[in-house]
């Protein structure tokens, strides 16, 4: 998804507190019914809850969706020159996006990450 940031912050925020393997769906079905952040933005949270429901979080993680879509959507600049203090002021986005941004949109290699996949990936990266 380091081609398309916005669908990698999505996947940021849906592997919060889970796995990609119980994410994977639920993010293909979400970018199927919103295919932009436009559409994502203004999504009933009565469709969106249900969705999400089962990774946890619900109301948090589909308010948090809709409202980094929202940002998204109202920002005048390319998502792509976001920067990583940008994107941690996302709501929903912490500093797992930021490093996931560091390390795939802007391809930095000297990002220092807590998470255990990201440190896999990073490690096998600087070889």
């Amino acid at each position: 998804l380091r081609k398309q940031p916005f669908w990698m912050l999505v996947a940021c925020q849906l592997v919060n507190r889970t796995q990609w393997e119980t994410a994977e769906d639920v993010f293909w079905r979400i970018r199927a019914r919103y295919p932009d952040p436009g559409r994502l933005a203004r999504a009933d949270l009565r469709t969106l809850g249900p969705m999400v429901a089962r990774l946890g979080l619900r109301r948090r993680r589909s308010r948090n969706l809709r409202a980094m879509a929202l940002a998204v959507a109202a920002s005048p600049v390319a998502l792509k020159r976001w920067s990583r203090e940008q994107v941690a002021g996302l709501p929903g986005c912490g500093k797992y996006a930021s490093d996931s941004w560091s390390i795939f949109v802007e391809r930095r290699l000297d990002v220092r990450p807590d998470d255990g996949k990201l440190n896999w990936y990073m490690e096998r990266m600087r070889g």
